[in-house]
């Protein structure tokens, strides 16, 4: 690059970084097992991309608690109240029926390395609990970004 927008501060890429992380559905009681898992990852900067997928092949027991995706690669920037980044879940065989409907998606949980449930009802957002989400079957992804703390 030869000319420096307005705000630039530098031309040089110098923080890349890409790999692998695993995404967590469970408190670690559940014994829960997948067919199928996948977490990828890259930072810019302090900007996280993350895909994340998996297929829950059975479920010991489910416990009745928020429903999150733990194990995020970085840990998140504090938000403003509802300005949290949110990504929009593909998948099927939740629980709920209908959330194959109203829709699900994740946020990016304040402070953390963790993602919170939403269900998207109307006009709003409605946390969820993991019950209401995962059976055997669940398939999900989910692709997103967020700035680091």
């Amino acid at each position: 690059a030869n000319s420096n927008a307005g705000g630039m501060t530098s031309e040089v890429l110098d923080d890349y970084e890409e790999g692998t992380w695993t995404p967590d559905i469970t408190t670690g009681s559940e014994g829960i097992s997948f067919s199928y898992m996948e977490g990828k990852y890259f930072k810019i900067g302090n900007w996280v991309w993350i895909h994340c997928g998996f297929k829950i092949s059975s479920i010991a027991s489910i416990q009745t608690y928020s429903c999150k995706i733990y194990g995020l690669p970085y840990t998140g920037a504090n938000y403003g109240s509802y300005q949290e980044p949110m990504g929009l879940v593909i998948g099927g065989g939740f629980a709920t029926s209908a959330l194959g409907q109203s829709g699900l998606a994740f946020y990016k949980v304040n402070g953390n390395s963790d993602l919170g449930a939403r269900r998207l009802d109307g006009n709003a957002d409605t946390a969820i609990n993991n019950n209401a989400v995962f059976q055997v079957g669940t398939f999900m992804k989910l692709q997103m970004g967020y700035y680091t703390a």
